[in-house]
């Protein structure tokens, strides 16, 4: 998240943001994030922490309400992939 709460390349699908408000015309950001960890461990940084948002709730409770299932579905897919492709990973380094 920006400081002024802007939407961003690292910001998640769905979050409601000042230039990707959810309402009748928007579900929020339409962008899978940029998988910044992942960018990082590229370049072979030593230490890499992530962290969630505080108040994820308000930037996301317009996805619970009736019509938005497909966010969620669609955002679960995603992290279902990714998931598989981690565990991928740590298979090929042990």
């Amino acid at each position: 998240m920006n400081t002024g709460v802007q939407r961003s390349s690292a910001t998640p699908v769905g979050a409601h943001t000042s230039t990707a408000p959810s309402g009748s015309h928007s579900t929020g950001k339409q962008e899978i994030r940029k998988d910044l960890t992942k960018t990082l461990v590229a370049h072979n940084i030593p230490y890499i922490a992530q962290t969630t948002p505080y108040h994820w709730k308000g930037r996301f409770k317009h996805l619970f309400k009736p019509g938005n299932e497909h966010v969620l579905e669609s955002t679960q897919a995603f992290v279902d992939k990714e998931w598989e492709k981690l565990l991928k990973l740590e298979e090929s380094t042990s």
